[in-house]
């Protein structure tokens, strides 16, 4: 569940209410206007920060996945989605999107 994502400062509305589901090696978004977004993902947790590598499941015409961050503690999920160009280095939301995870329980 969307516990927070914020740009600049600024909450991220389409995110707010949405899901991200992590399952089987996929990785899908549900904003909540039900625009699904899926990806097949690799992590590298050896990283600092660590990485996660992010492609379409199927391909989005003139499109191309973020690059990200993430940090997970316990139940919380912090991840930096930075352009498809540059990954971010730190845990911050200016000019990239910060969303912060909780687990469903």
């Amino acid at each position: 569940m969307v516990a927070s994502a914020t740009l600049d400062g600024k909450a991220l509305d389409d995110m707010k209410d949405g899901q991200v589901v992590i399952a089987g090696g996929k990785l899908t978004l549900k904003p909540k206007d039900g625009k699904e977004q899926k990806f097949i993902f690799k992590v590298d947790g050896s990283r600092k920060p660590k990485t996660m590598d992010l492609a379409f499941v199927e391909q989005v015409p003139n499109a191309a996945p973020p690059r990200v961050i993430y940090d997970l503690d316990g139940d919380v999920l912090k991840l930096v989605l930075g352009p498809p160009d540059r990954r971010p280095t730190e845990f911050t939301d200016k000019g990239q999107p910060l969303v912060t995870l909780k687990r469903k329980k």
